[in-house]
């Protein structure tokens, strides 16, 4: 999630350049960049030489129930992880601190998601999981664990962890080598509480990195434990063989909480896959983002189709993706990021939200952005993030991500050219979708 305030720019990057060498998987959790704050700088942590700030970022909340909205975020100090909290004050100060409660985490971890919320179901939105899907445990690699936090009017106290391989209440899937556990989590509210949405994209059937994703309810046991229980899970799927061989891959890359999409009372999630084999007979193959509206009905939204040449080679539509009322009809609609959607070109789509849900049959709004030799391919889309109405005109606007985008500097007589520099487009919504503006672009 991502908040903009008067002065300040929060925004949301992913490190699809990390990520896509040890997974080919882009994920949701992403690099922060804002004006004011640098790593390193004297002026952030009281000076305490953060580095990486952002690698994740998660707000507005408020832990300690003081009336001023908070949001936490990851940095690096002496090589360890640690979560960083600013409180905005109107009336001046704050700043980036250690969160209250939650010391140093885990050494040489940059790539970790946050979610907030109100998982203990106390009415208020103030804890906080932090996962850490490339965990170690049991001789095994990349399994993952999420740690839980809830928040209290003096800071965070450790809740407890969801770890699979390690029995809790409530349960969580068995340990595996390249899991993923926590690669994606998200809050998604529920009647009393906020569930907590995880993916574990690694999630391995026969040999086949199927993926899986569980949507808990988190509650308080017997003093103060970690307690709960699974309110719904699925997983990917594959069937047939050889030829006629389908099945999804990497199911939970992302999920996401999405709002009322449509107006049902109840909260809806989405969960994508990257990517689906619809048959090897047709050599087609395409990513996926499932819409799963609660005690409702099941939409997909399936991506662009592509060769199947027996080397899988995802088309990450998908990879991130978001709702708001972009054209102020008071329906939410969604954004889907698809990076790299062939060599020369990647895509954001626009699908317009209904009085039922999402619209998945009429052709969505496309953005997209070219790129002329395999070098300068943008990641256009590889994260984006509503940020809600900035420029008063009723429409919520986006950002979108291009974390490879080379960027020139001309200072006479002299240019620079830097490469994957990276870019943040702003765009603002407009009526009917159709023509979105590009309101700012950041580097």
């Amino acid at each position: 999630m991502i908040h903009m305030r008067k002065g300040v720019w929060i925004v949301l990057l992913v490190p699809v350049f990390f990520l896509l060498s040890i997974m080919n998987l882009p994920i949701c959790a992403g690099i922060a960049k804002e004006g004011e704050w640098k790593g390193n700088d004297s002026s952030v942590g009281n000076g305490l030489g953060y580095t990486k700030l952002g690698y994740a970022i998660e707000g507005s909340f408020d832990s300690d129930n003081d009336g001023l909205l908070e949001f936490v975020t990851t940095g690096i100090q002496n090589g360890t992880l640690r979560i960083l909290l600013w409180e905005y004050n109107p009336s001046g100060g704050g700043g980036l601190s250690p969160a209250p409660g939650i010391g140093a985490l885990w050494s040489g971890v940059e790539v970790v998601d946050l979610a907030v919320g109100d998982f203990d179901g106390d009415g208020l939105r103030d804890d906080l999981a932090v996962s850490h899907p490339m965990f170690n445990t049991g001789g095994m690699s990349n399994v993952g664990t999420i740690s839980l936090y809830r928040g209290t009017p003096t800071g965070f106290v450790g809740w407890g962890s969801l770890t699979p391989g390690i029995t809790t209440t409530p349960p969580v899937p068995s340990a595996s080598a390249n899991l993923y556990w926590g690669w994606s989590i998200d809050a998604v509210g529920g009647d009393d509480r906020d569930y907590l949405l995880v993916g574990a994209p690694g999630y391995t059937v026969s040999n086949m990195q199927v993926g899986y994703a569980v949507l808990y309810s988190l509650e308080v046991g017997g003093g103060g434990a970690l307690g709960g229980h699974i309110v719904w899970s699925e997983r990917g799927w594959s069937k047939g063989t050889g030829t006629t061989l389908y099945h999804e891959r990497h199911y939970g890359a992302c999920v996401r909480g999405l709002g009322d999409l449509n107006g049902d009372g109840k909260e809806d999630f989405g969960v994508s896959n990257i990517y689906n084999v619809t048959t090897k007979a047709t050599n087609n193959m395409a990513s996926e983002v499932h819409l799963y509206y609660v005690e409702s009905k099941q939409d997909l939204i399936r991506g662009n189709l592509q060769t199947y040449t027996g080397v899988e080679t995802p088309t990450y539509f998908g990879s991130s993706f978001d709702s708001g009322d972009f054209n102020g009809d008071s329906y939410l609609d969604l954004v889907v990021g698809e990076p790299c959607t062939t060599s020369t070109q990647s895509r954001v789509y626009l699908y317009s939200g209904t009085s039922t849900g999402i619209n998945t049959g009429a052709n969505p709004v496309i953005i997209s952005k070219n790129v002329t030799f395999p070098e300068e391919l943008t990641y256009f889309g590889v994260e984006v993030e509503t940020i809600g109405d900035e420029n008063g005109d009723n429409m919520d606007d986006f950002m979108v991500g291009a974390p490879y985008e080379i960027v020139t500097r001309y200072k006479p007589p002299e240019h620079w050219t830097y490469y994957a520099a990276g870019r943040v487009y702003v765009y603002e919504g407009y009526p009917m979708l159709i023509p979105f503006r590009t309101l700012v672009s950041l580097y």
